[in-house]
């Protein structure tokens, strides 16, 4: 978790993350997990956007998918991708919910709209507590009744949940993105439509490796 992305990046020298942008599996494991280095730069061999199962297999020989476009042995010649997006608060509007994509790069907005959600009502830090101890419900259970909970506060946060659900089923690709619901049941199904799809192509991708 942070911790320890934090203490691993500070002690190790010349820590660099480099991805290629359509690759779905640098981008599990999903929040409150977190890549190092904390609050630094993903150089991108690939700057696509989209989620490509073939973009995870970078060999040229064994990948006709293969991707790579880095032909430069410099750094500076590759795209940097900056790691602070969950620092960046993002606020999503339900009436814009079909613009969300199958993409990382709404993945990362969905998560740093998940945790300005959290920070908004004042949960962030009891769900990272909560997520260290081992208990009974699963992490998205927690998140489920936390923002159950949220939703049932005020007017405002109601709307911001749905603006963020909505977005999660339009990123699954789900049949249903009307969000009228906000029980802990409807908010757990949208988190397995959202988990679901973005896990299932990660392990297409890696099975073709």
């Amino acid at each position: 978790m942070r911790g320890f992305s934090t203490k691993f990046t500070f002690n190790t020298e010349g820590l660099y993350r480099c991805t290629h942008g359509a690759d779905p599996v640098p981008s599990v494991p999903l929040w409150p997990f977190v890549h190092a280095p904390i609050d630094g730069f993903e150089y991108r061999l690939d700057n696509g956007s989209g989620i490509s199962i073939a973009a995870h297999g970078m060999d040229r020989n064994s990948n006709p998918g293969y991707l790579n476009t880095a032909n430069s042995q410099e750094w500076t010649s590759l795209h940097q991708s900056a790691l602070d997006y969950l620092n960046t608060p993002v606020r999503l509007e339900y009436e814009r919910r079909h613009e969300a994509s199958f993409t990382t790069h709404w993945a990362d907005r969905i998560s740093a709209a998940l945790i300005t959600l959290l920070k908004d009502s004042g949960y962030y830090a009891a769900v990272l507590a909560q997520a260290t101890v081992t208990t009974s419900l699963t992490f998205y259970d927690l998140l489920a009744r936390t923002l159950e909970q949220v939703a049932s506060a005020s007017a405002r946060f109601a709307e911001q949940t749905r603006g963020l659900l909505g977005h999660m089923l339009a990123f699954a690709r789900a049949v249903v993105t009307t969000v009228a619901d906000l029980s802990f049941r409807f908010i757990r199904w949208v988190f397995d439509q959202t988990v679901g799809a973005l896990y299932d192509t990660v392990r297409q991708a890696i099975q073709q490796t």
